[in-house]
């Protein structure tokens, strides 16, 4: 695991260099469209793994949960009830105009 992650911060820096991203706290794309053809042309198992190690890294209780929801592979519960407080916390939230 740690070949990988070294590897994937040898890429993700590449990618930074090269314009692609901006990376900081987080990891962000220069552009919405560069982000949603990263994301739609990976394979469905990667994209899992990806949001499974995301999961694992996120302070964030409400993204962490939403991470684990995407990597899962068939319904599950604990990540259901672990949504329901961030659910509540949305609804409570004033509508944007």
């Amino acid at each position: 695991m740690a070949g990988r992650k070294q590897a994937g911060c040898r890429a993700a820096v590449l990618a930074e260099e090269r314009g692609f991203l901006v990376l900081g706290q987080g990891v962000g794309f220069r552009h919405p469209l560069l982000r949603s053809a990263v994301y739609h042309g990976a394979p469905a198992e990667e994209r899992r793994r990806v949001h499974e190690a995301l999961a694992a890294e996120e302070y964030d209780r409400d993204r962490r949960v939403w991470h684990r929801a995407l990597a899962a592979v068939h319904p599950d519960e604990d990540i259901a009830l672990g949504n329901e407080p961030g659910v509540r916390r949305v609804r409570s939230r004033p509508l944007r105009p």
